[in-house]
């Protein structure tokens, strides 16, 4: 048998022999082996379905974000990654993601801004704005604290005071420097509250006068300056006005029903303001839809000034309207909602039927829904009233003011109280009371509305 040469080549190619078979074409030279000199052709043909496919390679992608703490509520920065031309909006004190797909060995750079007012720094091993490194193979999440780095602002004729939803901030209407501060609340379980200005809002202020919350968490401001009430969404930008009510006189009074009805003082017109809201939340504006000067028993809302809302509760007062009269009524109405032409009071407390009664009420406040206490006793709803003309604060029962009942449950008073020329007062959620003293310029609080003061800030 003879040899096969090199030169010989066998193809395996489209072309066909004369009876229609196609003709064989190697894409592979032959490889001549074998020590006996038999030719050995060995050929290689391998095509897709040749062996066992290989495992394909799967990317696996991880995140890079920041958990943020001691960021004031209504402020914001963005962070950027540098890097790779990712970006994140930080709002709240919460985790956030910059990147979201990095494979490991990427590298990132986040860095960002501190907002107003805040000194705001990554958590060791990073330090400062900027933070660098390398993604492994597992999500990254850096820390990020942030602190006020403003000098405190001092108060200046305070009038509302408010509490939001959590009982964590205090909003004070500061009516000489013209804003809203903000005070995060600590030690309040304790009796002895710790306030620590955090904010303030300066966008649609003028003269501010009294402040409320709706259900759905916005705020309310009541501007004496510009006879306006402006309206702000917290949880996004607190400088930002995201509604007006205009043409009112001299707005004191300021509460928000469950229904986002809106009701408004107007101590320069003697009259109570009545707007409902266009769509499903505050941006979509707001319609007057009625303007009242008196109730059905003739009761006229002379001089008012402090409204409220109790919300529910087993006393029977049910999302209840509390009406404080200055002037020559010096008294306090209760009405259920929503108010009609045909409306009359289901309860009153007047200073000319009882002397512990109000006395040029400038706000008012509750404890909340009556409920059971840590003893395991029913808590009563409880109503306090800022008396401007007595310098004092007074509580009642629900159940007294409904009843015409007499007297105050208890009265602070005196110089020991340190109470001066009252305009707002507020309970938190341990039944701490704080007071506005528009003279001195201080807010006081009190572990007992009976005691001396636990707290006097400036």
């Amino acid at each position: 048998m003879s040899r096969l040469r090199a030169s010989d080549r066998l193809r395996l190619g489209p072309t066909t022999s004369t009876m229609g078979s196609p003709k064989l074409r190697l894409p592979l030279w032959s490889k001549l082996t074998g020590s006996s000199g038999i030719a050995l052709l060995v050929i290689s043909l391998c095509a897709s379905s040749c062996g066992p496919k290989p495992s394909p390679v799967i990317a696996t992608d991880y995140s890079v974000g920041v958990a943020v703490s001691g960021l004031a509520m209504g402020t914001s920065f963005t962070i950027t990654d540098t890097d790779n031309s990712a970006s994140a909006v930080i709002n709240s004190n919460s985790a956030f993601t910059v990147d979201s797909s990095l494979a490991s060995g990427k590298p990132f750079n986040l860095t960002f801004t501190s907002p107003s007012g805040q000194a705001c720094a990554f958590a060791s091993p990073n330090s400062g704005t900027t933070a660098t490194g390398t993604v492994g193979s597992s999500n990254v999440t850096l820390s990020i604290t942030c602190t006020s780095s403003n000098t405190p602002i001092s108060l200046n004729g305070p009038y509302g005071l408010v509490f939001d939803a959590t009982y964590s901030n205090l909003y004070v209407a500061n009516s000489g420097g013209n804003q809203v501060l903000i005070y995060n609340e600590t030690g309040a379980s304790s009796g002895k509250p710790i306030l620590t200005q955090t904010g303030s809002i300066t966008i649609g202020i003028s003269d501010p006068s009294r402040l409320a919350f709706d259900a759905a968490g916005y705020l309310y401001v009541a501007n004496m300056g510009s006879n306006t009430v402006t309206v702000y969404n917290p949880s996004s930008s607190l400088n930002t006005v995201v509604a007006t009510m205009s043409g009112l006189s001299r707005p004191l009074g300021i509460a928000v029903d469950q229904g986002g009805r809106v009701y408004v003082a107007n101590n320069g017109a003697n009259t109570v303001s009545v707007y409902s809201p266009v769509g499903s939340s505050p941006s979509g504006g707001f319609t007057l839809s009625t303007t009242l000067s008196q109730d059905a028993k003739g009761n006229q809302f002379l001089a008012p000034e402090a409204l409220m809302f109790s919300g529910s509760n087993s006393n029977g007062a049910l999302n209840a309207l509390f009406v404080g009269l200055g002037g020559s009524s010096n008294a306090v109405l209760l009405y259920e909602t929503p108010l009609s032409a045909s409306f009359a009071p289901q309860g009153s407390l007047t200073n000319n039927s009882c002397p512990t009664g109000p006395n040029g009420p400038t706000a008012l406040a509750t404890n909340g829904a009556s409920g059971t206490g840590s003893s395991g006793a029913t808590v009563p709803v409880l109503i306090y009233a800022s008396n401007y003309n007595a310098n004092s604060v007074s509580s009642w029962y629900l159940t007294s003011i409904m009843t015409g009942g007499c007297p105050a449950l208890t009265t602070t008073s005196g110089s020991s109280s340190q109470i001066a020329q009252p305009q707002g007062v507020a309970v938190d959620g341990f039944g701490n009371v704080f007071v506005a003293n528009s003279s001195s310029n201080t807010i006081t609080a009190y572990s007992s509305i009976a005691t001396a003061p636990v707290l006097t800030q400036h």
